[in-house]
Protein backbone atom coordinates (compact mmCIF):
# COMPACT_ATOMS: atom_id res chain seq x y z
CA UNK A 1 0.00 0.00 0.00
CA UNK A 2 1.33 3.51 -1.14
CA UNK A 3 1.61 6.50 1.54
CA UNK A 4 -1.21 7.71 0.02
CA UNK A 5 -3.44 4.76 -0.09
CA UNK A 6 -2.45 4.56 3.49
CA UNK A 7 -3.34 8.12 4.12
CA UNK A 8 -6.31 8.02 2.28
CA UNK A 9 -7.36 5.17 4.32
CA UNK A 10 -6.31 6.58 7.98
CA UNK A 11 -8.81 9.63 6.74
CA UNK A 12 -12.07 7.68 6.05
CA UNK A 13 -11.49 5.27 9.05
CA UNK A 14 -11.30 8.20 11.23
CA UNK A 15 -14.42 10.28 9.28
CA UNK A 16 -16.19 7.25 9.54
CA UNK A 17 -15.03 6.77 13.85
CA UNK A 18 -16.38 10.61 13.82
CA UNK A 19 -19.67 9.81 12.25
CA UNK A 20 -19.00 12.81 9.84
CA UNK A 21 -21.18 10.83 7.17
CA UNK A 22 -23.74 11.17 9.03
CA UNK A 23 -23.71 15.05 8.83
CA UNK A 24 -22.60 17.31 6.15
CA UNK A 25 -19.41 15.21 4.99
CA UNK A 26 -19.01 12.73 1.85
CA UNK A 27 -16.26 10.93 0.64
CA UNK A 28 -15.27 12.68 -2.73
CA UNK A 29 -15.86 9.37 -4.92
CA UNK A 30 -19.69 9.37 -3.35
CA UNK A 31 -20.28 12.95 -4.54
CA UNK A 32 -22.72 13.90 -6.66
CA UNK A 33 -21.25 13.72 -10.41
CA UNK A 34 -22.21 17.55 -10.90
CA UNK A 35 -20.69 18.96 -7.77
CA UNK A 36 -17.40 16.75 -7.93
CA UNK A 37 -17.04 18.26 -11.59
CA UNK A 38 -17.86 21.53 -10.20
CA UNK A 39 -14.87 21.19 -7.69
CA UNK A 40 -12.28 19.29 -9.76
CA UNK A 41 -12.30 23.07 -11.35
CA UNK A 42 -10.68 24.89 -8.68
CA UNK A 43 -8.07 22.13 -7.12
CA UNK A 44 -4.53 22.23 -8.18
CA UNK A 45 -3.86 19.46 -10.54
CA UNK A 46 -2.52 16.08 -8.43
CA UNK A 47 -4.23 16.90 -5.91
CA UNK A 48 -6.55 13.43 -4.60
CA UNK A 49 -9.27 14.99 -2.61
CA UNK A 50 -11.43 12.76 0.13
CA UNK A 51 -13.80 14.79 1.86
CA UNK A 52 -16.09 17.06 1.20
CA UNK A 53 -18.10 19.49 3.55
CA UNK A 54 -20.85 20.81 1.14
CA UNK A 55 -22.22 24.15 2.05
CA UNK A 56 -23.11 24.80 -1.33
CA UNK A 57 -21.58 25.99 -4.68
CA UNK A 58 -20.40 29.19 -3.07
CA UNK A 59 -19.21 27.89 0.10
CA UNK A 60 -17.33 24.30 0.55
CA UNK A 61 -14.43 22.79 1.99
CA UNK A 62 -11.88 19.22 0.55
CA UNK A 63 -9.61 18.16 2.60
CA UNK A 64 -7.34 16.12 0.10
CA UNK A 65 -4.08 13.81 0.82
CA UNK A 66 -1.63 16.92 1.27
CA UNK A 67 -4.06 20.13 1.42
CA UNK A 68 -6.96 21.60 2.54
CA UNK A 69 -8.61 23.49 0.13
CA UNK A 70 -11.58 25.91 1.30
CA UNK A 71 -13.66 28.16 -1.04
CA UNK A 72 -16.11 31.16 0.25
CA UNK A 73 -16.31 34.73 -0.17
CA UNK A 74 -15.60 33.96 -3.89
CA UNK A 75 -12.01 33.30 -3.05
CA UNK A 76 -9.87 29.91 -2.52
CA UNK A 77 -7.93 28.67 0.36
CA UNK A 78 -5.44 25.99 0.11
CA UNK A 79 -3.21 25.01 2.77
CA UNK A 80 -0.38 22.65 2.47
CA UNK A 81 -1.19 19.86 5.42
CA UNK A 82 2.90 19.41 5.47
CA UNK A 83 2.56 23.13 6.50
CA UNK A 84 -0.40 23.36 8.75
CA UNK A 85 0.01 20.25 10.69
CA UNK A 86 -2.69 20.20 13.36
CA UNK A 87 -1.67 23.62 14.51
CA UNK A 88 -5.16 25.00 14.08
CA UNK A 89 -8.29 26.20 16.21
CA UNK A 90 -11.73 26.44 16.06
CA UNK A 91 -13.56 29.52 15.99
CA UNK A 92 -16.60 31.02 15.89
CA UNK A 93 -16.53 33.76 13.53
CA UNK A 94 -13.74 34.79 11.06
CA UNK A 95 -11.41 35.68 13.68
CA UNK A 96 -8.87 33.70 16.18
CA UNK A 97 -9.76 33.39 19.51
CA UNK A 98 -7.23 32.24 21.39
CA UNK A 99 -8.25 30.36 24.52
CA UNK A 100 -7.07 31.95 27.63
CA UNK A 101 -7.60 28.56 29.59
CA UNK A 102 -9.95 25.71 28.77
CA UNK A 103 -12.49 26.08 31.38
CA UNK A 104 -16.10 27.25 30.49
CA UNK A 105 -15.81 29.78 32.68
CA UNK A 106 -12.71 31.68 31.39
CA UNK A 107 -12.29 34.53 28.93
CA UNK A 108 -11.28 34.13 25.36
CA UNK A 109 -9.32 36.88 23.33
CA UNK A 110 -10.12 37.75 20.12
CA UNK A 111 -6.88 37.96 17.93
CA UNK A 112 -7.29 40.43 14.38
CA UNK A 113 -8.04 38.20 11.39
CA UNK A 114 -4.87 39.34 9.99
CA UNK A 115 -2.76 37.72 12.88
CA UNK A 116 -0.71 40.36 13.65
CA UNK A 117 -1.23 39.90 17.74
CA UNK A 118 -4.18 41.04 19.74
CA UNK A 119 -4.80 44.83 18.71
CA UNK A 120 -7.78 44.78 20.90
CA UNK A 121 -10.04 43.07 22.86
CA UNK A 122 -13.32 43.63 20.62
CA UNK A 123 -15.28 40.40 21.90
CA UNK A 124 -15.86 38.01 24.85
CA UNK A 125 -16.68 34.13 24.01
CA UNK A 126 -16.59 31.69 26.18
CA UNK A 127 -15.63 27.87 26.02
CA UNK A 128 -18.84 26.64 25.75
CA UNK A 129 -19.91 28.64 22.89
CA UNK A 130 -17.01 28.04 20.90
CA UNK A 131 -17.53 23.99 21.49
CA UNK A 132 -21.64 24.55 20.26
CA UNK A 133 -20.94 27.79 17.35
CA UNK A 134 -17.54 27.23 15.83
CA UNK A 135 -17.82 26.92 12.17
CA UNK A 136 -14.31 27.96 11.01
CA UNK A 137 -10.64 26.31 11.36
CA UNK A 138 -7.90 28.90 11.79
CA UNK A 139 -4.58 27.79 10.37
CA UNK A 140 -2.20 29.13 13.08
CA UNK A 141 0.80 28.33 10.42
CA UNK A 142 -0.77 29.75 7.19
CA UNK A 143 -3.36 32.69 8.72
CA UNK A 144 -5.88 31.28 6.42
CA UNK A 145 -9.43 30.47 7.81
CA UNK A 146 -11.32 27.28 6.79
CA UNK A 147 -14.87 27.10 6.30
CA UNK A 148 -16.72 24.38 8.02
CA UNK A 149 -21.11 23.40 7.75
CA UNK A 150 -20.54 23.13 11.74
CA UNK A 151 -19.76 22.26 14.95
CA UNK A 152 -19.86 18.94 14.62
CA UNK A 153 -17.74 19.10 11.63
CA UNK A 154 -15.11 21.58 12.53
CA UNK A 155 -13.87 19.04 15.53
CA UNK A 156 -13.91 16.20 13.80
CA UNK A 157 -11.78 17.77 10.92
CA UNK A 158 -9.44 19.06 13.58
CA UNK A 159 -9.30 15.38 15.11
CA UNK A 160 -8.11 14.13 11.33
CA UNK A 161 -5.66 16.68 10.85
CA UNK A 162 -4.35 15.23 14.21
CA UNK A 163 -4.32 11.48 12.99
CA UNK A 164 -2.16 12.73 9.82
CA UNK A 165 0.08 15.04 11.40
CA UNK A 166 1.01 11.97 13.50
CA UNK A 167 1.15 9.90 10.57
CA UNK A 168 3.53 12.06 8.68
CA UNK A 169 5.75 12.95 11.76
CA UNK A 170 5.94 8.81 11.60
CA UNK A 171 7.05 8.21 8.18
CA UNK A 172 9.74 11.09 8.09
Amino acid sequence: MSKEENYYERIIWKANKSQLFEHNCVEFCNLEEQKAKYIKEYLPKGVLPVLVFWGDYDKWTILCIDSLVSYYDQQLYIGDLAIIKADVAPCIEKKYIEPKNFTSNDLLRVISQNGQGVDKVDEIENTDNLKRFAKWLYLKNTQEFIWMPGTKEVYSLWGILLVIARKKGASH
